[in-house]
């Protein structure tokens, strides 16, 4: 399918009914599909779109439709991708690597030192995308049911 050219912007009031239910479509099911549904709370979610920073990913049509977004975070010189999510009919079309590279890009602007993303660790396709952009993963003793995963800026 061919790349979708997508224009990244800070979400406003007005995106959060749309990025909650595209939470409540794909992240929601893909815990299920995972055997960890308790990795997806509706309430920690709206707690994570006020406290962190979400891009909104728009189509390039008129009126632009939200083709996904990645939700960020610092963290102890880092920069933690919280979420990332692609709409179902934007899947295939590079909108999840636009926003992985929109957030490395935060992280360069930010002169920190690395970007770490939780993924679990049955949702493969998720740990195959981190890895084309160059994380790799790190033990979590703790958490056996996520990895880790770490790409290193300096």
């Amino acid at each position: 399918m061919e790349e979708l050219r997508v224009r990244i912007r800070a979400m406003v009031d007005d995106d959060k009914s749309v990025v909650f239910a595209l939470a409540e479509e794909v992240l929601k099911p893909l815990a299920d599909a995972c055997g960890h549904p308790e990795l997806f709370h509706e309430e920690e979610f709206l707690i994570l779109m006020e406290r962190a920073e979400v891009w909104i990913a728009d189509t390039p049509h008129d009126p632009p439709e939200v083709a996904g977004y990645v939700i960020t975070e610092p963290e102890s010189q880092a920069l933690a991708v919280r979420c990332l999510c692609v709409g179902p009919a934007f899947e295939q079309r590079h909108v999840d690597h636009r926003l992985l590279d929109w957030a490395e890009g935060l992280a360069y602007h930010r002169g920190l030192e690395r970007l770490v993303a939780q993924t679990s660790a049955k949702d493969e396709r998720s740990w195959e995308l981190y890895a084309a952009h160059d994380y790799a993963p790190a033990e979590d003793d703790d958490r056996p049911e996520t990895i880790l995963m770490i790409k290193r800026l300096r």
